[in-house]
C-alpha cells in the first residue's frame, strides 16, 4: 500500500512526463510544418529552396529522421512513465 507522499510523488513524476511529452510533440509539429514548406517548395520548382546547402533530398530525409528521433523520444518517456502514446 503505497502512503500519501508516494501517491503525490508518482502524480509529480506523471506531470512531468507529460509535460515533456507536450514539449516533444510541439517541437516534432515544428519539424512537420518544416517538412510541409519544404515539400511545397519542391512542387513549385522554387529557384531558392531553404536547404541549407543540401539538396532537397538530403533535406527531406534529415527532417524525417529528426521527426522519428522524436516519435522515439516520446515513446521512450510514455513507456517510463507507463502509459501508451496516443
Amino acid at each position: 500500500m503505497k502512503t500519501a507522499a508516494g501517491e503525490a510523488w508518482d502524480k509529480v513524476d506523471e506531470m512531468k512526463a507529460n509535460l515533456e511529452i507536450s514539449r516533444l510533440r510541439s517541437e516534432q509539429e515544428k519539424v512537420f510544418a518544416d517538412i510541409g514548406r519544404l515539400v511545397y517548395y519542391m512542387s513549385t520548382s522554387a529557384e531558392e529552396l531553404p536547404t541549407e546547402g543540401k539538396t532537397p533530398r538530403q533535406a527531406l530525409d534529415d527532417l524525417l529522421i529528426d521527426a522519428e528521433q522524436f516519435e522515439q523520444e516520446i515513446g521512450n518517456i510514455a513507456r517510463r512513465a507507463g502509459k501508451e502514446t496516443p
